[in-house]
Order: C-alpha cells, then sequence, then structure tokens
C-alpha cells in the first residue's frame, strides 16, 4: 500500500541507503543481505544495533569495500546483494559446489580479502541461483535476438551408448502411438542381465515397437534404418521368444545376488536354482550353456570352523567389485557427495 511504501523510504533515508533498501513492499538489510522487520520502527534499530550487523558493517566501511568479483548482466533486484549474485555466479561457472562455502577455512579466506560477509551455501541456492540463471537466459536472448542461427546436429551416441539426436522428437511420437507402453530399456554393455531384461520387454511388446519403427522416417537416422531391416528378421521373433522362456528369470536372480548383507546360504541356493533351470533348456543352444556350466563346478576343500563362520554374508558373485570400481574412481571428486 501507500502508507507502507512511504514508511518504508522514510527508513531508509533516516538510516541511509547504504545500509537498507527496498522495493516498496520490504525492507532489505544490504549489510546482513535479509529482510527486516519494519512494522515497528524499534524492530529496525535493534536490528542495527545487533553484534552481527555491526561486525558486518565494519568490513563493508567506504575504504575497505572492495568491488564485486564479477559484474552482472543486468542490475539485480534493489532486494537483493551484488556481491552474493556474482559469489554465486562464480562458484556456478567454475563447477564448484556451493557446499564448499561451508568450509570454515574457505569461508574465512573469502571474508578476510573480500572484506564482505559471506553468505550461506543455502542462501545462494534459495535466492541467487534462479537469479543468475534468468540473467544467463536474458544474455542469451540479446545475444540472438533479431540474428539468424545454424544448428548443426549430428547423430551421436553418449558415455552409454545411447542414440541422443532427435531424440525428444522420436520419444513423442512413440508416446502418441503407444501412451500405455513404457519406452524401451536401454541395455548397459557391462551387466548382462540388462539386455535380458530388453529381450523380455521387445519379446511382449514387438509388434507394437514395430508400429512405432515403421512410423518413422528412415532418412532421419541411419539407425532408423538398421533396426527396420532387422525388424524383417524371421529368426528375430523366434530368438526373443526363446530367449525369454528359457532365461527369462537371469534379471530378478542377479539382482537379488547382488543385494548387499545376503547371507551365503541364500545367494548359493538361489545360484543353484539358476543354474538347475539352465541346465534343463533343450536344443543345441541349451546344451552349450550346459557344458559352461559343467565345466565351472567347483569345490570346497576342509575349513577351519572359525573361518566358516566368516563366510556367512560373503557375496558368491564378483560384481560388488565390479560395481566399486565408479566409486573409487569420485573418491576425490567433487561429485562423491
Amino acid at each position: 500500500s501507500a502508507p507502507s511504501g512511504k514508511k518504508l523510504n522514510d527508513l531508509v533515508w533516516e538510516f541511509g541507503c547504504d545500509v537498507f533498501s527496498t522495493d516498496g513492499s520490504v525492507l532489505f538489510c544490504k549489510v546482513c543481505e535479509k529482510a527486516v522487520n519494519f512494522e515497528k520502527k524499534y524492530f529496525v534499530s535493534q536490528h542495527v544495533q545487533t553484534a552481527k550487523h555491526q561486525t558486518a558493517a565494519q568490513k563493508t566501511k567506504p575504504g575497505s569495500q572492495q568491488t564485486s568479483l564479477l559484474t552482472t548482466f543486468s542490475a539485480p533486484s534493489s532486494c537483493k546483494s551484488t556481491f552474493s549474485l556474482d559469489l554465486c555466479k562464480t562458484f556456478v561457472d567454475a563447477g564448484i559446489p556451493l557446499w564448499k562455502l561451508e568450509k570454515k577455512s574457505l569461508k574465512l579466506f573469502l571474508e578476510k580479502y573480500t572484506k564482505q560477509q559471506i553468505p550461506s551455501e543455502s542462501t545462494l541456492r534459495k535466492n541467487y541461483v534462479d537469479t543468475n540463471y534468468a540473467l544467463a537466459l536474458q544474455r542469451i536472448r540479446d545475444e540472438v535476438q533479431d540474428k539468424k542461427i545454424w544448428i548443426s546436429i549430428r547423430e551421436t551416441t553418449d558415455v552409454m551408448g545411447r542414440f541422443i539426436a532427435n531424440a525428444p522428437l522420436r520419444c513423442d511420437v512413440f508416446k502418441e502411438i503407444a501412451p500405455q507402453l513404457a519406452l524401451p530399456p536401454q541395455p548397459i554393455l557391462t551387466r548382462w542381465g540388462t539386455w535380458i531384461s530388453a529381450v523380455l520387454y521387445y519379446a511382449s511388446n514387438l509388434d507394437k515397437f514395430q508400429d512405432i519403427i515403421t512410423s518413422l522416417d528412415d532418412k532421419d537416422s541411419s539407425a532408423i534404418h538398421i533396426v527396420k531391416e532387422l525388424l524383417q528378421d524371421r529368426l528375430l521373433r523366434n530368438d526373443l521368444a526363446f530367449i525369454a522362456s528359457n532365461y527369462g528369470n537371469l534379471p530378478e536372480a542377479i539382482n537379488t545376488l547382488e543385494k548387499s548383507n545376503m547371507p551365503l546360504i541364500d545367494g548359493l541356493k538361489c545360484f543353484e536354482t539358476i543354474v538347475a533351470d539352465i541346465t534343463q533348456v533343450s536344443g543345441d543352444k541349451g546344451k552349450s550353456v550346459s557344458e559352461i556350466c559343467e565345466r565351472n563346478d567347483a569345490e570346497v576343500g576342509e575349513m577351519n570352523p572359525q573361518i566358516v563362520v566368516c563366510f556367512k554374508y560373503a557375496p558368491v558373485t564378483s560384481v560388488e567389485v565390479e560395481r566399486s570400481f565408479s566409486l573409487f574412481k569420485n573418491l576425490l571428486s567433487d561429485r562423491r557427495h
């Protein structure tokens, strides 16, 4: 309201525009970087007399004030600190996690040489990340406004081996034709259970998947042309049915064996059940798999009872080690959390 706006302007004039600012509805302390209760003048005076405010004001006195680390693209809101805005932008641009500001040594270092009160991570995340994002978008708009833009995209794959060019468009086509059907699974090269899960998906939804692929234009991607040729293979349906009916229980078994803290007896029971099912598969392919299982029949010799007790939760697979590689790789990375 008008009376509140006049009251706020009077408080800014009385205490100084270098201490407070207002947008007509909020009284913002530039020194402490927070909104202040202005219902009564007493509350404002009480805030100015707090130790926190006086300490921060001492650091921002003329003569010790240093320029901002970076200049922003446009003037920020009067209720936000330019220093905090620049600090947030600097950390984001440099790829430094904002939680690093909670490190006492870094915080003291920045306060010592910038003569500024360093805001907390939560303050930057809640109040300044979105502002910097909006400023970045505005800068892009200003750069490309009224200009002709050329966008060149080649079909490529990401680190998981997935085709990513034009993927959003094809997902829209998929959802339009089969709204009740989940998107196809993406097998991981080194995790064999995901391959069989993909087979189970296509065995159950091959007709619908074929309709979707048929609706796509071969000229859009060489991958579409290759998939269409594969779908014409008469043996495809037979192979999918064979794997799904004989090895469809493997993904669930692998997930079970990958669980931590599973007793050895449960792991062995699961393993023996799977081996028994596999060895019963008929045909040349089933015979080949059975021969591989028979060649790996391990025998356990006599062991000290004290050692046997230690094997209560021993894993029966090596997947724990394989999954640990990515964890070890990120031990010293900022993304480990």
